[in-house]
């Protein structure tokens, strides 16, 4: 059944599955059940590409630390695509930093924004 408090949210007696566009993660104690519940999508005509684990769901990795205490998010690939984008991939690079051009200063005769 679909939860009242995210859309996104299904939550099964044995299976959760959380969806976002087409992406999907499903959760369950037993693998046994996840997979079943995947069979049953594909026999719906929901094309499945099983990945393994959450990492990567998103384009977000996510580690937890070996006592359980912390989750940590990150999306290298997204970073490394938008230092791509720019140009500013380690052989492009130059040494300076902003504040070697100096302050920025009012421009007297700019329009207001």
């Amino acid at each position: 059944r679909q939860s009242t408090f995210d859309q996104c949210l299904f939550i099964g007696e044995r299976v959760i599955v959380i969806s976002w566009v087409d992406d999907f993660l499903l959760y369950s104690p037993k693998e046994e059940w996840i997979e079943e519940k995947v069979e049953q999508l594909r026999a719906k005509g929901v094309d499945l590409n099983q990945e393994g684990d959450t990492n990567g769901f998103l384009g977000v990795d996510i580690e937890r630390s070996d006592d359980g205490q912390e989750i940590t998010l990150s999306q290298t690939g997204l970073i490394e695509r938008i230092i791509k984008s720019l140009g500013l991939e380690e052989d492009k690079c130059n040494s300076y930093t902003p504040d070697e051009y100096g302050a920025l200063h009012k421009d007297a005769e700019g329009t207001a924004c």
